[in-house]
């Protein structure tokens, strides 16, 4: 069914990216690299235990598994301009709520 959905696509000059590696670190599916290829590309021969699918995931690219990237530092996010702050200080009371604005209070329903 992807397939015909796939060449429908084409036909028609649709651009058709496919993500793989997305649902875990390797693609699931039988594509390079994913578990169901690197088992003979048979859905049913994906490991059921631990040290199966352990062993499985060493063979694939021999366990080469790209190291996360380093988290952004302060320094990395560009600094915040606080001209608006005194507006949003917490509201002393109730009434302090801004109105939607255009409207009437008897045009307002439940939320």
């Amino acid at each position: 069914r992807d397939e015909k959905v796939n060449k429908a696509a084409l036909k028609l000059g649709v651009e058709i990216k496919q993500f793989y590696g997305m649902e875990t670190l390797r693609p699931l599916g039988n594509v390079p690299g994913g578990y169901v290829k690197n088992v003979g590309g048979c859905a049913n021969a994906v490991p059921s235990t631990m040290t199966s699918f352990q062993s499985l995931v060493s063979r694939i690219d021999r366990g080469n598994v790209p190291m996360p990237l380093d988290a952004p530092s302060k320094q990395d996010f560009p600094k915040q301009k606080d001209v608006h702050v005194s507006q949003y200080l917490p509201l002393e009371h109730a009434w302090d709520i801004p109105w939607p604005r255009g409207y009437e209070r008897d045009e307002i329903g439940p939320v």
